[in-house]
């Protein structure tokens, strides 16, 4: 992935509004298109996107048509990390976690956010079939269970 691109990169939705917004382009280049690239680029397009596709067209001197298919292959080799918090994480801290997750090598990571407010605080990581529970209604659990008499 384009390094201008990929560090907009955080979340699954960030990468699905990226590809609408690629496919938007993309059909700009069959004849049937009711608009041209430029104006599509212009007015339907986030200006960061706009922005970082025009740099690349001056850069890679590479046509339009190729890029925009290139970032979409690009797009599909991105593993996903399903993270369940019980809040809805800001944008400084979704950074943060991606900082993390490049400093792991994980660059081709996309979080995945899920709300579950019975997570009580921390969180919970699926990731390539291994699930990780860090949970406070975990550790309350587990508490309880070690207070509860046996039998």
């Amino acid at each position: 992935m384009y390094s201008n691109i990929a560090e907009h990169l955080i979340t699954t939705n960030d990468a699905r509004l990226l590809k609408e917004e690629l496919e938007l382009l993309q059909g700009t280049f069959f004849k049937t298109a009711k608009q041209s690239f430029n104006d599509v680029l212009k007015n339907q397009v986030r200006s960061w996107v706009a922005d970082a596709i025009q740099e690349l067209s001056k850069t890679k001197k590479n046509d339009q048509s190729k890029i925009i298919a290139d970032l979409l292959d690009d797009l599909n080799k991105y593993q996903v990390i399903e993270l369940i918090l019980a809040f809805d994480p800001s944008q400084a801290l979704l950074q943060r976690i991606r900082s993390w997750l490049d400093g792991k090598q994980l660059e081709n990571a996309l979080l995945e956010l899920k709300y579950d407010p019975s997570v009580l605080g921390g969180a919970i990581i699926s990731y390539q079939g291994r699930y990780q529970d860090f949970s406070v209604r975990k550790a309350i659990q587990e508490y309880i269970q070690k207070k509860q008499p046996t039998s």
